[in-house]
């Protein structure tokens, strides 16, 4: 820019060179490579290039109208009998059928509003979608930005960022690969003559060069019969699952910015939602892509927009009061430039993966993306990060008002630094102050004292007790019933091993069976006692809320005007 534009250069350029010169180069960063000043109006009506100009010009249904208009208007206009020769035959045959049949402007006023009704809202149709896919290509690279925060500020080692990081990247890319592979089979227009390849071209001279994948991976990947993007995805969560389950070096658990376990699950559970959102802001944009606009809503559209044409040009032959005029001839392809200019800018919206400069730039989109992420994931730690957050690391406030950095200063600087003297707050408390805390203290001990609240706390403590003793003695009992059951098993299947029919060993079976049941009852009894227990509990803890709520509806007299000083 500077070797180009230098300001005498500057001086003797139009307006127009200087603009695209300076956004030489921008504009291949940009999501949308048309980029304009809208305060500059009479600038922008000379930039043909990305416009409606260059798109309708284009187009062969522009040119069909405009001649058939300019021949319709030649033969009518061209006479060559005189007036002695208008009752020859053949004599301005077409010309004469024509002006039997007139048509004036007038007459189209229902058929423009309703074409020019239809063209405004598919236009506006075309126009939201167009805004709603840029919300989403915008909200993936949100999605990337803070994974790779994240990242950068708990992952200790580039290689496990990146590890992490090259998954998505891949699929990023190979999803915007995708897009063009599947318009080009389509064989939309857009794309003819401009075949992307096969995935393992693409993989092989975009995808491993940079480091999104090894060999193996490719070829895993390449042979994978489902959903190429959500695999790599796949990947990745596995890769930072694992890095998190290893400690260092080899991982990343339990390094000095995650102290703890919590804070190491709610990093995991941050990466885990932001790649899964990613997925779905990808699914999302692979949807509206194949929910385009709606075939009859568009074909309807189309087929009024050309009637509407055909009828004007038509009507554009009987001007100046049915007599027809030159003007016609210029007046008649603006229109039709307005009317297709419109449609065909709605179309080109409709379907913004294409190479206009009005489509969204996808190297760009791409470059950018995977230039942020390598930067941040592999940048080293700096030097005063340590320092982060602490008092040191933060601007000195002079005694004049001005912030230094001490870190810049050399010595003989810190020596004159001039520091404003911190003011000492202290703290006197008068004895008339004092005396009062005191007495309101003396006061609350006393209240406590008449409500009975002492009493009633070590009669709940009791019934914890109580409550503990027979948890204990049924825990004691569960443990005396198994025991009980496990010999029952084990004297049966002694029986049914060496077959022993003796009378006496099956009655001391039954009784062992009697014991266990009167053991059984015993536990319900013990229940029964833990839940009167608790109930008593219950009516206690009420029987102390009552009175609190008693006591404390006299603030002055429970001590609440202490607690108010305070």
């Amino acid at each position: 820019h500077e070797s180009l534009c230098s300001a005498d250069l500057n001086k003797l350029m139009p307006i127009n060179m200087r603009l695209s010169l300076n956004l030489e180069g921008v504009k291949e960063k940009l999501i949308v490579r048309q980029q304009y000043d809208e305060i500059r109006s009479l600038v922008n009506l000379f930039r043909v290039k990305g416009t409606a100009v260059w798109i309708v010009f284009k187009s062969p249904a522009y040119w069909f109208i405009c001649l058939t208009h300019w021949i319709a208007y030649t033969i009518r206009s061209i006479d060559n009998c005189a007036n002695d020769d208008k009752e020859k035959v053949n004599c301005g045959t077409v010309a004469a059928k024509l002006n039997k049949y007139p048509l004036a402007m007038g007459d189209l006023l229902v058929v423009n509003a309703l074409c020019s009704l239809l063209v405004v809202f598919y236009t506006g149709s075309c126009f939201n979608r167009y805004t709603s896919i840029y919300n989403q290509i915008i909200a993936l690279h949100g999605k990337l930005h803070n994974i790779s925060l994240y990242l950068r500020a708990f992952f200790r080692s580039s290689d496990h960022r990146w590890a992490v990081m090259r998954y998505l990247l891949a699929a990023h890319e190979i999803f915007y690969w995708s897009i063009k592979k599947r318009f080009y089979d389509w064989g939309k227009s857009e794309f003819l003559g401009k075949n992307p390849g096969t995935l393992a071209d693409f993989i092989n001279s975009e995808i491993i060069p940079k480091r999104l994948l090894v060999s193996f991976e490719a070829s895993s990947l390449v042979t994978y019969p489902g959903n190429k993007p959500k695999v790599l995805l796949s990947w990745s969560l596995i890769t930072l699952k694992r890095i998190m389950q290893t400690e260092e070096p080899s991982g990343e658990k339990n390094n000095m910015m995650l102290d703890s376990e919590y804070e190491q699950t709610n990093v995991i559970s941050a990466l885990k939602e932001e790649i899964i959102n990613f997925r779905g802001v990808l699914g999302q944009i692979d949807n509206s892509l194949l929910f385009p606009m709606p075939f009859p809503y568009y074909h309807v559209v189309n087929l009024a927009m050309k009637i509407q044409l055909l009828f004007i040009s038509y009507a554009s032959l009987f001007m100046n009061s049915g007599k027809g005029s030159l003007w016609s001839c210029f007046l008649f392809p603006v229109t039709a430039y307005l009317i297709l200019g419109l449609v065909e800018v709605a179309n080109n919206m409709a379907d913004p993966f294409g190479d206009s400069d009005n489509d969204f730039n996808q190297p760009a989109i791409i470059k950018i993306l995977y230039n942020e992420s390598k930067s941040i994931c592999e940048l080293p730690p700096e030097e005063f990060l340590d320092k982060l957050g602490s008092k040191e690391n933060m601007p000195i406030l002079q005694s004049n008002g001005d912030f230094v950095d001490i870190d810049a200063m050399s010595a003989s600087e810190l020596n004159a630094l001039e520091l404003p003297a911190l003011p000492v707050k202290e703290i006197n408390w008068s004895q008339a102050d004092v005396d009062c805390i005191l007495k309101e203290k003396q006061a609350l001990e006393d209240e406590l004292r008449r409500s009975g609240i002492p009493k009633l706390s070590e009669q709940v403590r009791f019934l914890v007790d109580s409550i503990s003793s027979v948890t204990a003695q049924q825990r004691q009992g569960s443990l005396l019933q198994e025991r009980m059951v496990d010999k029952v098993k084990s004297i049966r299947q002694q029986m049914s091993e060496q077959q022993i029919e003796s009378k006496l060993l099956r009655a001391g079976t039954e009784r062992l069976e009697d014991m266990t049941s009167v053991q059984m009852k015993r536990i319900e009894r013990i229940e029964e006692i833990n839940l009167t227990a608790i109930e008593s509990l219950n009516k206690t803890m009420l029987q102390i809320e009552s009175r609190y709520n008693q006591h404390s509806a006299n603030q002055d007299t429970f001590g609440f005007s202490l607690v108010n000083k305070v």
